[in-house]
């Protein structure tokens, strides 16, 4: 990787902690979706579970507040250090809605 870095001078790599990238906020909000929206429904096609998401998303911004963040910047940065130490740390044990690629590729933006 350090090679290639260096033979590719104009990309510049950035540490981002997972707990405060934007991302996250955008899987939070999948998780909502999937928790409240899809999670037990029984939804007999693509029609009816975009039916169900566009239900939610009118009674969310019906309701909306914007995500807050909880932990304070020495929070996050004592778990960033602890995370750049061991990069593979919980690497593979992710749980919970299917990612945001999973609905693209099952075609439920469409």
């Amino acid at each position: 990787m350090q090679i290639w870095l260096r033979t590719h001078p104009r990309i510049h790599l950035h540490f981002t902690p997972t707990s405060t990238s934007w991302l996250n906020q955008v899987e939070t909000w999948f998780s909502i979706v999937h928790r409240k929206a899809i999670r037990r429904g029984v939804l007999r096609s693509v029609p009816h579970l975009k039916d169900a998401i566009q239900r939610f998303i009118h009674s969310w911004n019906t309701h909306r507040h914007p995500f807050a963040w909880v932990k304070t910047a020495d929070e996050i940065l004592v778990h960033a250090n602890q995370k750049a130490s061991n990069p593979w740390r919980g690497c593979c044990t992710r749980r919970g809605p299917p990612l945001l690629t999973n609905l693209l590729t099952e075609g439920l933006a469409a």
